[in-house]
């Protein structure tokens, strides 16, 4: 039994110092400006999504692996009776690690690949520690993802501090004396999308940001003034976050947040009477009601999905 407990402890040790590693190279990636270490593009929605830099993060990460290590080889001299400070130590980073995956799952719908890796590890040194450590980590799991599961994070109105979409604009095309500010978030393949901006092209009084879910390569429109840097997975973020799975989508910014517009025809109608007009109009829509939690403008056809091609659907 004694050797079992020190073979788990040396494999610990092993995980914890695998870790920091894994950390640390990330961490100066990080510093030095290049690609992390990720396998898709969940890292990038969940990175846009915090307001604590993940450089800051993966220090923490860092220390927080090193302190366990050290903890770990500390505790095989301890005598018996002593608190187990390894065992709080690695509960702690599965509260932490579970908070941020039901965050993932739930919320954003989106798994960085790269946190799951970190969670990966933090759950198997719970597990490595014994039987009641195991139990321990899934009660804490388990209280961690009931309650996101069950509530809702959508606020009444879209509250613009909710999200940045300046940071996945392409480009800007104003006017004089504009009346509205739209947000365009588009696929570069979907014809629907492709309509709407041509319907845009010649919009006399709103300022219009394009944001896609994908790189392009030139500019959509003519007059838009290109931004140097803009990242199309906030864009993606945006969506995820109010579980919209196709584009075009249009955003009209008010006093309050929000309001979402989807679908080729719907935003063609609103544009027609709010950006063509010298005094624009007030858009209705008979299906929306004052219960909603966000203004949402929306039709069943006219859309692309943002993970298929949306000329292979039409080809089906």
């Amino acid at each position: 039994m004694k050797s079992g407990k020190i073979k788990a402890s040396y494999l610990q040790q092993v995980i914890a110092l695998g870790a920091s590693g894994i950390i640390a190279i990330q961490f100066i990636f990080l510093l030095a400006g290049r690609p992390t270490l990720c396998l898709n593009y969940g890292c990038q929605i969940v990175d846009a999504l915090t307001t604590v830099s993940p450089t800051y993060f993966n220090l923490m990460g860092l220390i927080y692996f090193q302190a366990v290590f050290w903890l770990l080889r500390w505790s095989k001299h301890k005598t018996k009776g002593k608190f187990d400070w390894p065992a709080l130590l690695l509960l702690a980073g599965l509260v932490g690690e579970s908070v941020l995956f039901s965050y993932q799952l739930v919320v954003v719908k989106v798994i960085c690949s790269y946190c799951i890796l970190i969670f990966t590890c933090v759950l198997l040194l719970n597990v490595l520690h014994g039987l009641r450590q195991t139990t321990y980590g899934l009660v804490i799991f388990t209280a961690s993802l009931l309650p996101f599961s069950t509530l809702s994070f959508t606020s009444p109105g879209v509250a613009t501090d909710s999200f940045s979409l300046d940071q996945g604009v392409y480009g800007v095309k104003t006017c004089s004396k504009p009346s509205k500010q739209l947000y365009l978030i588009f696929s570069s393949n979907c014809p629907h999308c492709i309509n709407v901006l041509e319907a845009l092209e010649n919009c006399s009084s709103c300022d219009l940001f394009l944001n896609p879910v994908d790189r392009i390569d030139s500019s959509p429109i003519s007059g838009i003034e290109e931004r140097a840097v803009y990242n199309p997975e906030i864009n993606r973020a945006v969506l995820s976050l109010f579980s919209i799975k196709e584009v075009p989508v249009l955003l009209a910014k008010n006093m309050k947040g929000y309001t979402f517009i989807t679908g080729e025809h719907q935003i063609i109608n609103y544009v027609r009477q709010s950006c063509f007009t010298r005094d624009p109009l007030l858009y209705f829509d008979s299906n929306i009601s004052d219960n909603n939690k966000i203004d949402l403008f929306t039709e069943s056809d006219g859309e692309c999905s943002i993970e298929i091609n949306c000329e292979k659907e039409q080809g089906r």
